[in-house]
């Protein structure tokens, strides 16, 4: 049975973690301003890490995730004020327009 219990939004180190497993990269080596699609983060890699958070119950966008990839970006996009968990708000949508194309 899955649990219901909302995850805290990644840490920038669970972040560093997470992209340095796409990328075979160590993570200390990867820099918070760094263009995370020129070290190798692709769209397959993106798609993976939104789906964890979103198990995770985090709301996350690939289209956010996109448009700045960088880790400090990131972690201040997955830290802003008044986001909230998925299944919080009534109006949520599918996340069909978040897929790449």
């Amino acid at each position: 049975m899955q649990s219901n219990k909302v995850s805290e939004p990644p840490t920038l180190d669970d972040l560093r973690e997470a992209v340095a497993e796409l990328t075979g990269l160590e993570p200390h080596s990867i820099p918070d301003d760094a263009n995370l699609i020129q070290l190798g983060v692709d769209s397959l890699g993106m798609m993976r890490l939104v789906n964890r958070w979103r198990r995770a119950r985090i709301r996350v966008s690939y289209r956010e995730l996109a448009a700045e990839p960088t880790l400090a970006a990131w972690r201040r996009y997955l830290n802003a004020p008044g986001r909230t968990a998925i299944g919080e708000r009534s109006d949520r949508h599918s996340g069909a327009e978040d897929r790449p194309r």
